[in-house]
């Protein structure tokens, strides 16, 4: 199934997000996202809705020919510690984790 940030060519990231939390409630989510070029689509400010992110606790996006600043502010303003890596010319790597509660 296609994976869109606005749900037009397929489905929106956010409904696969809640399709998931309905069929497995209570676990936690990792999202690999490896979409060659789209991630700035599915991580949008407008194409996520926060309340599905909640059990997300980690991101992985392989982002292509762009700044990951984007990226990064979507997922600060959810909640994430963000850490990027550039990789080969044009490829970079964006990691984003839940911070951990120390008791």
């Amino acid at each position: 199934m296609a994976v869109t940030g606005d749900g037009v060519s397929g489905a929106r990231f956010s409904d696969i997000l809640r399709q998931s939390m309905a069929e497995h409630p209570g676990c936690l989510i990792a999202c690999k996202i490896d979409c060659e070029g789209c991630e700035f689509d599915l991580i949008a400010p407008n194409a996520i809705d926060a309340d599905v992110m909640l059990p997300v606790q980690q991101v992985m996006i392989e982002f292509h020919h762009r700044s990951p600043e984007p990226l990064r502010r979507t997922l600060e303003a959810l909640g994430f510690d963000v850490v990027t890596e550039a990789g080969a010319p044009g490829v970079g790597w964006l990691r984003a984790r839940r911070p951990r509660i120390t008791r």
